[in-house]
Formats: C-alpha cells, sequence, structure tokens
C-alpha cells in the first residue's frame, strides 16, 4: 500500500523526480522477489544498483538501497506464533526527510500515522495474523521507496 508521496529536485533542476513510498506485504521471503517487481512493473528501488535504472543519482540523497524489513511474523514448527520488527534505520530516515512531500490540492497525501512513526524512528504496529495459518506460514513486511508518483 502507498504510505506517501515524495518528490526530489536535484541541483536546481525545475524539474523534480517523484518518488512513493511503499509498504510491502510479502509471503514467500523469495531472494529480490520486491527488487525484481518493482522494476517489471516500472517503478524501480531507490538506489537499487542491480535492477534499477540510474541509481547513480539517487545515492546524491539516499546512500544504500530503500528497502528495510519492518516486520516478520511467523508460525514456528510447535504451532507459537512469534513476531518481532524493526524501525526504519537512522540513514533512511534521513534520506526521507531530503524530499519534500507531494501535495495534492493542498493536503499531505500520507496513509495516517504510520508516516510520523516512521520519521520518529517508532516501531510501527501490524497484525497480518489469520486463524487459518499453517506451521511455519510467514507474513513479512517490508518498507520501500520506488522511483515514480502520483501524477500532478
Amino acid at each position: 500500500s502507498v504510505l506517501a508521496y515524495f518528490a526530489h529536485s536535484s541541483g536546481g533542476q525545475r524539474d523534480s523526480e517523484q518518488y512513493t513510498l511503499l509498504e510491502v506485504v510479502i509471503e514467500t521471503g523469495r531472494t529480490h522477489q520486491i527488487r525484481v517487481h518493482m522494476q517489471h512493473i516500472g517503478h524501480s528501488v531507490v538506489a537499487d544498483d542491480k535492477y534499477g535504472r540510474s541509481h547513480q543519482l539517487d545515492l546524491k540523497w539516499c546512500s544504500r538501497l530503500f528497502l528495510h524489513a519492518a516486520y516478520l511474523e511467523f508460525i514456528s514448527m510447535d504451532g507459537d506464533r512469534h513476531a518481532c520488527g524493526a524501525p526504519l534505520p537512522e540513514d533512511l530516515v534521513d534520506a526521507l526527510k531530503t524530499l519534500s512531500a507531494h501535495r495534492g490540492k493542498g493536503e499531505f497525501e500520507v496513509a495516517g500515522g504510520i508516516l510520523l512513526q516512521i520519521l520518529n524512528r517508532e516501531q510501527v504496529g501490524y497484525d497480518l495474523s489469520t486463524d487459518d495459518a499453517e506451521n511455519g506460514f510467514a507474513w513479512q513486511v517490508a518498507l520501500a521507496m520506488v522511483k515514480g508518483g502520483k501524477p500532478d
């Protein structure tokens, strides 16, 4: 789901690059799953040197791949549910703060208080549990900044 839209102007350019901060829920945990899927639909993850286009420009404001595993929940083989989470790392929060929020009809485009929690490096709570989950089933929530944003 979309958390917020952003823009970044580099060095006095009139046009700015558009970005979207996403909350992505995945179930399989395949290597590079988010990166490959986002590149396939034309919205590569910021600073992705493997699947991204023009990632060198991203490195001017974001020092690394903007992808973070924010939450993991799984059911162990003994049937116990386990969950852990981590706030967005400080370097990615700093990168996020260099962007300007994309305004639509005079208001910031954000999803509830989640963006504020992210900026304050607070742990965002998720409830992805289902009653019919089998042993070993896992959910993962990732935060990703991707290229492209809400059109004007």
